[in-house]
């Protein structure tokens, strides 16, 4: 199925009609006759711009169903993420903490911690509260394993391998119109009267942009909005439903998880930049007698549990003060301030887990906005919304206040807030987000100024992000000559190293198929920071490149890989590999050589043994040859081809041939 091959499940289909006729005003009250709480209704909308919708200007006319929602909605006209990340900004929005707290940083390799009392989510209190909970998401970015599900009677992540689509794009998603289709199913399964809960995630708007049609035609030159558009189409099914549309005593919460970049400051898509094309997300929220107006107030995604809890009528997340977050719902009746008084805080460590570049640091109050990596910048974002002019000199007063207040931010940070430890996982959910774009970290980089700045490398990132397409789409040759250029640029980039790997996997199983890829040229090896890793990455490659019938590249691979200043291990298996090419070339002296060092290395090597023997046996010192085959059946009776090899050896040998037969 290609990511566009939507489905709608008829039986859904009846089911959820006949639940829309059962459904009437009579169920928001209990059977004594007290009124039940509110249905409560989170929409993530993964990937999207606040000024993509028509609620905040855009006249491409692609949202009516959320505009429409807006006009009857509080519009928080400058709401915030956290992060420019999916995992990092929702789970700041479950739980009402900055990601220096939570913990989860980026996307893949982090979880929320399980069942922690000291870090509630707003699913676990709704549920506390007596809400059936539900949640239904559309990427592996947010699987069970990054611990989102706590809290929920039903968590379906159920997206499906990643499936190739138009130019070689390969994503693990699930189609808004299925996510919307089960989610829809399991509201009419709710007849026990209890409130429901339910979180739908729609990641739609994620590149590759390809909109399904009427869609694909009608942005044909802005496929991003087409994106948006076919979201908000899929999304009338679910506001129209009886618990959630206009009149209905329910809350609705739309809200983006974080934006995109579409080229704004170099970046094609997200997660490396701080620029307001990420970070300015919509939020729009419906409530029982709230009415319609629009806030200018600087609100953040940590704010959403505390307000929804509030507006539910459900226990707080945490006392007043410990959280990050404020409940807004109060001031939605009053007077807006227009944010003064409030500073709010993001962050991106992707680009330092994944280079070593400085992290990217930003607060904002009023309508100043600093960005802090290896150094800070100070824009005004009413009078600059493209972020053009650094006012750090002509402004210190206004940019040494927002430093400050981003030093007690971090000063605040709790021990869990540290990024935690890369969370293992399986093949298949690390090959899904690779899927989704999102490059594999490792830590967090240095945090000194002599880090580079995001800013000034996210052109070699964007590269990066290329080969990784040419990689998946199986241009293993482009793919190389990419890699010697990135090498070139950035010798040092512990990424690369990964991408190394990856190509060495990808071409060995290549092999299997009979064709070998063309791997990187060993120039570039040389610039690998740990020589232990970079040795065996040269044994890896020799063996490729010495099947390909260049085994002069092969020879020089090993005995670089050779030096004392690799790893006992890598030493040994690249002596026993330089035996095996001598071998092959009949340089039987150099093979025993090679073998002995590779012994002396690995003594337990029956393969170095057997490796040994043949040396011997094409010098005609049969008598030691012979010992060095038993020597190495011992350490492997299981070794076919050392037997064979002594049995021919005894065979050549006529007083030996009966000895030989058995």
């Amino acid at each position: 199925m290609t990511r566009r091959a939507w489905r709608l499940s008829s039986p859904w289909l009846v089911v959820v009609a006949l639940a829309a006729t059962a459904c009437g005003e009579d169920e928001v009250t209990h059977g004594s006759g007290q009124r039940q709480p509110p249905a409560v209704l989170l929409i993530t909308l993964d990937t999207t711009r606040a000024d993509r919708l028509g609620a905040y200007g855009s006249s491409s006319g692609a949202t009516p169903v959320l505009d429409a929602l807006a006009a009857r909605s509080v519009v928080f006209e400058r709401a915030y993420a956290v992060a420019p990340m999916t995992l990092p900004a929702h789970a700041s929005l479950f739980t009402g903490r900055l990601p220096t707290r939570t913990g989860v940083r980026w996307n893949g390799e982090q979880r929320l911690p399980d069942a922690a009392a000291d870090l509630p989510t707003l699913a676990e209190r709704l549920r506390g509260a007596g809400y059936a909970t539900g949640a239904f998401v559309s990427a592996s970015v947010l699987d069970r394993a990054f611990g989102l599900d706590r809290g929920f009677e039903r968590y379906d992540d159920e997206v499906g391998e990643a499936v190739a689509g138009p130019g070689g794009a390969w994503k693990a998603e699930r189609p808004a119109r299925e996510t919307l289709s089960r989610a829809l199913a399991w509201l009419a399964e709710q007849t026990s009267g209890r409130p429901v809960f339910l979180w739908v995630h729609l990641f739609e708007p994620h590149d590759p942009y390809l909109p399904p049609a009427p869609f694909d035609s009608r942005f044909a030159d802005d496929p991003y909005s087409g994106e948006i558009a076919a979201t908000d189409e899929a999304l009338a099914r679910l506001l129209e439903h009886p618990r959630f549309r206009r009149g209905a005593e329910a809350i609705v919460s739309v809200i983006g998880d974080h934006g995109e970049s579409l080229g704004e400051h170099g970046e094609a898509t997200h997660g490396i930049l701080l620029q307001e094309a990420t970070l300015h997300v919509p939020w729009i929220l419906a409530a029982p007698g709230i009415p319609p107006r629009r806030l200018g107030g600087l609100v953040s995604q940590v704010d959403v549990a505390p307000t929804l809890l509030a507006l539910a009528g459900a226990a707080p997340l945490a006392a007043a003060g410990a959280l990050d977050g404020i409940d807004l719902s109060s001031g939605m009746h009053g007077a807006d301030d227009g944010g003064r008084s409030r500073t709010l805080y993001a962050e991106s460590l992707y680009a330092s887990a994944l280079y070593g570049w400085a992290p990217l640091r930003s607060t904002r109050r009023g309508s100043y906005k600093w960005v802090a990596g290896a150094r800070g910048e100070l824009y005004d974002i009413v009078a600059d919304p493209g972020e053009t002019r650094d006012l750090r000199a002509t402004r210190p007063a206004e940019a040494g206040a927002l430093e400050r207040a981003l030093a007690e931010i971090r000063a605040r940070e709790t021990p869990a807030g540290a990024a935690a430890a890369p969370l293992p996982m399986d093949a298949a959910l690390a090959a899904s987000l690779r899927s989704l774009g999102y490059l594999s970290a490792a830590a967090p980089g240095s945090e000194s100024a002599a880090a580079e700045d995001p800013r000034d490398r996210i052109a070699l990132h964007e590269r990066l992000r290329a080969l990784d397409a040419q990689w998946q789409s199986g241009d293993l040759r482009g793919a190389e000559r990419a890699l010697d250029e990135l090498f070139a640029a950035d010798p040092r980039n512990r990424l690369l190293r990964e991408v190394v790997e990856r190509q060495l996997r990808g071409a060995i199983a290549q092999l299997d198929g009979g064709h070998v890829a063309a791997p990187a040229s060993p120039a570039n090896l040389e610039t690998l920071e740990n020589a232990a890793t970079a040795g065996a990455l040269r044994v890896r490659l020799a063996h490729l490149v010495a099947l390909d019938g260049r085994r002069g590249e092969a020879r020089k691979l090993l005995e670089a890989a050779a030096q004392p200043s690799a790893d006992r291990e890598t030493q040994a298996l690249a002596h026993l590999s330089l035996a095996t090419l001598a071998l092959g070339e009949r340089r039987f002296a150099e093979a025993e050589s090679r073998a002995r060092a590779a012994l002396a290395l690995s003594p337990q090597s029956a393969a170095a043994q057997h490796t040994l023997a043949l040396a011997l046996d094409g010098l005609g010192r049969l008598g030691e040859a012979e010992a060095a085959y038993r020597s190495a059946l011992a350490l492997d009776p299981a070794l076919y081809p050392c037997e064979l090899n002594l049995a021919m050896l005894l065979a050549a040998q006529p007083e030996r041939r009966g000895e030989a037969a058995q």
